[in-house]
């Protein structure tokens, strides 16, 4: 947030890019939060800042397909990498007065909270749709994870199953994990202080995962 005296101190206002199609997605975390709900779209919007958190008037957006393939990271880098033709495209019509900022619809804005830690661990009770769309949208940082046998696990990479079982128990090996609905195949993992690895490549020196046990959201 910049002081107004500040924000009127430039000709032409302080210019922001920011990583969504606002007002959707305004505050610290937009990418990782239109993945996590599921949102099919996202952005980049160019706008002229003022003393709300996100709520300038817009000079320029950018629409940004989400599709299942998406992470956190890979979003980030097509902003960042499209960000730059989009201001590069627009800032000299603005500066020249052939584009005027119009305001956001401040009534369909959301908020994108920053990530607490605590919400990156994986509970089974949830749909495996919903801790899929976590595991994506928070990789690779913080990233989700569980606790088994005392150890902690990044899971990096995983997808939806349709084998049915009981929420955090393991119904198949290589690791299927029941949920409140369908299951979770774990593709990609890490155990903690290790390198990430395949699931086929970690369960050859770890045979601790047996078939129905338990995962616990504990």
């Amino acid at each position: 947030i910049i002081p107004l005296e500040w924000l009127n101190t430039p000709v032409f206002g302080f210019i922001n890019i920011h990583a969504s199609l606002l007002p959707r997605w305004r505050g610290a975390a937009p990418v990782q939060r239109a993945i996590e709900s599921n949102d099919k779209s996202s952005g980049i919007t160019i706008m002229k800042m003022n003393e709300g958190l996100d709520e300038g008037p817009i000079i320029a957006s950018q629409e940004i397909a989400i599709n299942s393939e998406t992470n956190g990271q890979s979003l980030i880098e097509q902003i960042s990498h499209d960000s730059c033709s989009l201001l590069y495209k627009n800032l000299e019509k603005y500066l020249k007065g052939m584009l005027s900022p119009i305001d956001q619809n401040h009534e369909k804005s959301t908020y994108a909270s920053k990530i607490n830690k605590n919400e990156s661990r994986l509970n089974w009770n949830l749909d495996a749709e919903t801790l899929e769309q976590k595991i994506r949208a928070f990789y690779p940082y913080p990233a989700t994870w569980f606790s088994y046998k005392g150890k902690r696990y990044k899971v990096l990479k995983a997808k939806i199953s349709s084998l049915v079982g009981e929420s955090g128990k393991i119904l198949q090996i290589p690791l299927i994990i029941g949920c409140k609905k369908n299951s979770l195949e774990i593709l990609e993992i890490q155990a903690e202080g290790k390198k990430a690895q395949t699931i086929e490549q970690f369960l050859l020196g770890n045979s601790q995962f047996e078939m129905n046990s338990y995962i616990s959201n504990d």
